[in-house]
């Protein structure tokens, strides 16, 4: 039974993707939730991973054709702990040619496919951590090592795959990929949609409320403020507002005095003025 159906909803959206071989969290929103997707995009992700040394395939991952092999007796653990450090803080990454970034209006994946190689530029992302979970002997191919990564968005652990290989003077691929969490959203909590289909009746039980998603400072507004929100148009603040906010967070959750969540508003330090971002309720 499609998610759509139980939760009687035809509006979903999922916050980010999943490689096909892949497993783990993957948060849906539905109805007025999917428009505040792209601020839960923007938080840090954990992923297990293993690593084969050894081989290389086309897709940077064992579902893919292998393209290269090379010796790979010589890693050990601590030549992996060596080489992980230069992959934390701010890299520059470039995104598998199997992947569904856009390349002149066709996803890379489709042009990967027809035996051309799509022009991917290398992009900044940030890596928090990279802790090495296990080291797994060599095998007829090369040892094995399974990681645990904190990263941002935009981080493709099948292109750090690859580039761990070269840095260790082999090659490498993806052979098993988890994703533990999305923001808040952890594994511990997740359900399959199995679980959910075989309890259909109770689906409420597996929603979370929209406010949970996002760590913006709060704002609470009064009957006329509120109304000015809901039509989109600018709220006054006072001195005191801009006095305590106006270095702070660029966003800020808008609730009325029920505390219910109105949407996102922006901070205007020159106009004094709060700029609605994201009405929820109309």
């Amino acid at each position: 039974m499609p998610l759509k159906k139980i939760f009687n909803n035809k509006k979903i959206g999922h916050i980010g993707t999943l490689d096909p071989a892949a497993e783990g969290v993957l948060p849906i929103a539905f109805g007025k939730a999917t428009r505040l997707i792209e601020f839960i995009l923007r938080e840090q992700k954990k992923y297990k991973a293993i690593i084969q040394f050894g081989i290389e395939t086309d897709s940077l991952d064992t579902t893919g054709n292998v393209i290269s092999t090379k010796n790979a007796k010589h890693i050990t653990e601590e030549i992996i702990r060596e080489k992980i450090e230069i992959f934390i803080g701010d890299i520059l990454q470039t995104p598998p040619a199997f992947s569904a970034i856009k390349v002149s209006g066709k996803r890379a994946y489709q042009i990967a496919r027809n035996g051309e190689i799509p022009k991917l530029s290398a992009r900044k992302i940030n890596v928090k951590n990279i802790k090495v979970i296990k080291f797994i002997q060599s095998n007829n191919i090369g040892p094995k090592v399974e990681v645990e990564i904190e990263c941002s968005s935009g981080f493709y652990v099948r292109s750090f795959a690859k580039d761990l290989g070269k840095e260790c003077n082999t090659v490498a691929t993806l052979d098993k990929l988890q994703r533990t969490s999305v923001a808040d959203f952890d594994i511990k909590n997740a359900h399959s949609i199995e679980e959910i289909e075989n309890d259909a009746t109770n689906f409420k039980n597996y929603i979370i409320p929209m406010k949970t998603m996002l760590k913006f400072p709060e704002i609470h507004l009064n009957n006329s403020d509120e109304q000015k929100m809901i039509n989109g148009n600018f709220i006054q603040v006072n001195s005191e507002f801009s006095l305590h906010h106006a270095d702070l967070e660029q966003f800020y959750s808008c609730f009325n005095q029920n505390n219910v969540l109105l949407g996102i508003v922006k901070f205007d330090s020159q106009k004094q003025l709060l700029k609605p971002f994201k009405v929820l309720f109309e």
